[in-house]
């Protein structure tokens, strides 16, 4: 905002240097915009994962699925939504998640299914 001031206060009699130095102004400042939406957009988007039958590991009391918090990255205590596939819809489905203190989270049941597991912050 104080950019484009600045180069409608100028106009176009400022001297060349001027005009180019708040062109690179003007889009440093676009750019930066851009970038912290991405990272916004990136934060605030859930982080979903399809979960095969196949993709469950043996545990002591079941099966569980292992997502590390650079995969999620969604902090260490994020919120966990499991959902188990019916067809063509989800319904929530009963499972164990915890978390460990680097922010891993251990999704545990009891049998092998598909399911959808969404993290968000």
């Amino acid at each position: 905002m104080f950019v484009a001031s600045l180069g409608q206060h100028f106009g176009s009699a400022a001297a060349p240097w001027v005009r180019v130095a708040l062109a690179v102004a003007q889009l440093t400042s676009v750019v930066f915009t851009a970038f912290k939406l991405g990272r916004l957009n990136r934060r605030l988007a859930p982080y979903s994962l399809e979960v095969s039958p196949g993709d469950w590991q043996n545990a002591d009391d079941g099966y569980e699925f292992i997502i590390p918090p650079r995969r999620h990255r969604k902090g260490t205590r994020p919120a966990v939504t499991v959902e188990i596939k019916k067809g063509d819809t989800y319904a929530i489905a009963g499972a164990a998640v915890n978390f460990q203190p680097d922010g891993t989270v251990v999704v545990g049941v009891g049998q092998r299914y598909a399911v959808r597991v969404t993290i968000r912050e």
